[in-house]
């Protein structure tokens, strides 16, 4: 930072300039505008995780829970907690949760998968999203969803699937590809 000042037709001129910097695990920010009000700006938090293995869902009346093992970054500590099940938030807040999910057929058949967004273990309204595989030619699809939830410290946020119907005469499966599969938690405010 660097300050100075300048004498100039009998008035004192107050220059100030500022140096970039970085916030780094922050919540907010204040600093204050051109004319002397403090503002709190607010930096956002973020938490993505994603299978370490491929997993299996079966054609079943209950959903089976996908686990998120890996991680590509370690999200603030004062903000979440990973568990194989989900995300944990550990403040209060408005948060943008985005999951995407892609399945592989399995038996060379027409499957129709299902996956939705949990919260506490209980499905969230209106994140149901549905895949078709047909057969071992076309036998990859990919859901996407994002919902903003206003969650509370210790809200756990999870993705659960299911096989909901098939075109063989037994109970089918489809397979979770780790690789395309992936939960993320941003605070937006």
């Amino acid at each position: 930072m660097r300050i100075s000042l300048f004498k100039k037709f009998n008035y004192i001129v107050l220059t100030l300039t500022l140096t970039t910097f970085s916030v780094v695990n922050a919540q907010d920010v204040r600093v204050i505008d051109n004319k002397g009000t403090i503002r709190e700006l607010f930096v956002p938090s973020v938490s993505e995780r994603f299978p370490n293995a491929n997993q299996t869902v079966t054609e079943a009346t209950t959903f089976t829970t996908i686990n998120f093992q890996s991680q590509d970054f370690a999200p603030d500590v004062n903000d979440y907690t990973n568990v194989a099940n989900g995300i944990t938030v550990l403040n209060d807040g408005r948060y943008r949760i985005t999951f995407r999910i892609t399945s592989e057929v399995v038996n060379n058949s027409r499957v129709g998968g299902e996956f939705r967004m949990t919260k506490n273990g209980i499905a969230v309204n209106n994140t149901s999203s549905y895949t078709y595989q047909r057969n071992n030619l076309v036998d990859k699809n990919t859901v996407t969803v994002v919902k903003i939830l206003d969650l509370t410290a210790n809200d756990v946020i999870g993705v659960e699937g299911r096989v909901y119907n098939s075109s063989r005469n037994t109970a089918d499966s489809l397979t979770i590809l780790a690789e395309g599969s992936m939960l993320t938690v941003e605070k937006v405010n």
